[in-house]
């Protein structure tokens, strides 16, 4: 889902880039995410880029990526581990 374009009015606006807010989920765990998509627009073809760094997720994740923990603690916004534990911790872990 595109929610529209991001304007950018200033002196230095570049009229070859247009810049897009994306917000999209995920199955399985119903993840949200937000990300800027950029588009070149000065080439033959469209280009689009996404900066990985700036792809954030929105709603708690809770114990969804509980096997990446502690190994991987840099990406458990985006796991979502195939075996769920059954816990008592409350789901809006962050």
């Amino acid at each position: 889902m595109i929610r529209g374009l991001v304007t950018e009015l200033s002196d230095t606006a570049n009229a070859m880039e247009e810049l897009y807010r994306v917000v999209f989920r995920t199955e399985p765990g119903d993840a949200l995410f937000e990300a800027t998509v950029r588009r070149l627009t000065g080439s033959v073809d469209d280009v689009f880029d996404v900066d990985s760094r700036q792809i954030s997720r929105t709603n708690a994740y809770g114990r969804q990526p509980h096997c990446v923990m502690e190994s991987y603690p840099h990406l458990r916004p985006y796991c979502y581990c195939i075996v769920q534990e059954v816990s008592d911790a409350p789901d809006n872990i962050q």
